[in-house]
């Protein structure tokens, strides 16, 4: 947000935000603040991928998730009707967007999906 902020002065100020401790207390304050959303459930609601959407997906998806996540309930996703070309890919650990693999905050998520789309593209 610092980097953000520095770039764009005119359009963003993240003081506020950088004094809160938790991820849903700044994600609620950024919605309102910078969206066209009251709040983070109407903005959630909104974009919510539902069975309908997934289940007539005709090209192979990948729903990364972690059990953890503070933001999107990996419960939903267990029950979810999904097309036979959909893997769920459930993380004990990770929270939101928490794809870090070792101390030196190094991503396992780029090598993952060169796997997934290597085997996307030749069939397996």
């Amino acid at each position: 947000m610092k980097k953000k902020q520095a770039a764009f002065p005119a359009l963003y100020d993240f003081r506020r935000e950088m004094t809160m401790t938790t991820c849903m207390e700044i994600t609620e304050s950024l919605i309102r603040r910078y969206s066209g959303y009251a709040d983070a459930a109407d903005y959630f609601s909104r974009y919510t991928l539902t069975g309908a959407v997934l289940d007539g997906c005709a090209a192979p998806l990948a729903i990364i998730m972690a059990e953890d996540d503070p933001i999107v309930s990996a419960g939903d996703f267990r029950t979810l009707r999904t097309s036979g070309r959909t893997r769920l890919i459930l993380h004990r650990y990770g929270g939101h967007c928490g794809y870090i693999q070792n101390i030196r905050m190094q991503s396992w998520y780029q090598e993952a999906l060169r796997v997934l789309f290597d085997a996307a593209v030749s069939g397996r």
